[in-house]
């Protein structure tokens, strides 16, 4: 396959709509192709950066009006009312970062509003409390880890993007987060669903744990993409532990050559 053959095919090659014939043959170019690999990395990054949430510190008014629409979310949940029926402001915004649950339609209703705020139109930055802005943050904190793993649950390719994407932007993640990610990592039906899963648990490779959980996973992967970045991930991290699934690796003759040669280099730089 050459380099403008995979151009034409990397919107659907990202959407994960390829059929297995083409899709091999576009990871294979990109194993050996550094070009093609960084203009997809290019397009996710625009992706990142589309769905980036600036953090600003809000307006004690948006205080009030966060609790406001989660009690008024919350009452419709419980009264099962249908999706239709609920607020919204800006449909096409909405629509585009909202899963279709109802308490988690709150959670991003609220990021909506902060975006809005970022971006001076809906509030201005006077009369703010300190007490109740590091409260507010520490709301939306939760909000974003709520929202991060609902979106990973979600059936459609796009909103697990969203779901690994949203996850950059919290701070202090719990087990929650990192547990939906390692199952993303590991079982996503989606190849760059799983890449994307892999770049985001970079995040928390200071932990013993999640390393443990990352050569676990190598150890399971099928996709040479995969396999390559998490091979990169446990050398940068220096894991020792992951020796033995490189050799393993090398040793298996259905590993592609690329991902051997990145294991012996990855042993080389361990060691």
């Amino acid at each position: 396959m050459r380099c403008e053959d995979v151009r034409k095919h990397s919107a659907d090659y990202l959407a994960g709509t390829l059929d297995d014939t083409i899709r091999r043959d576009v990871d294979l170019h990109l194993m050996e192709c550094g070009s093609c690999r960084n203009e997809l990395a290019d397009m996710k990054r625009t992706w990142a950066l589309l769905g980036g949430i600036p953090q600003e510190e809000p307006s004690s008014e948006l205080t009030a009006r966060f609790y406001d629409m989660l009690e008024t979310e919350k009452e419709k949940t419980a009264l099962h009312r249908d999706e239709t029926s609920l607020p919204k402001p800006s449909e096409n915004v909405v629509n585009w970062v909202v899963p279709k649950r109802a308490l988690y339609q709150a959670a991003a209703a609220v990021i909506v509003l902060l975006f809005g705020f970022s971006s001076g139109v809906m509030f201005g930055k006077t009369g703010t409390n300190g007490v109740e802005v590091i409260a507010l943050k520490e709301e939306m904190n939760e909000m974003r880890q709520l929202l991060t793993v609902a979106l990973l649950g979600q059936g459609t390719t796009v909103d697990r993007l969203r779901g690994v994407t949203l996850s950059s932007q919290v701070s202090n993640a719990d087990d929650r987060v990192i547990e939906s990610l390692l199952k993303t990592m590991n079982a996503d039906p989606n190849v760059n669903v799983r890449l994307a899963a892999v770049e985001a648990i970079r995040r928390y490779s200071d932990r013993p744990w999640v390393r443990a959980e990352a050569v676990e996973s190598l150890a399971i992967q099928e996709s040479p993409l995969v396999q390559i970045s998490l091979i990169e991930l446990l050398t940068d991290i220096g894991e020792k532990e992951a020796v033995t699934t490189f050799e393993e690796l090398i040793e298996d003759e259905k590993t592609m050559e690329p991902v051997r040669k990145r294991a012996r280099m990855g042993i080389e730089r361990i060691i």
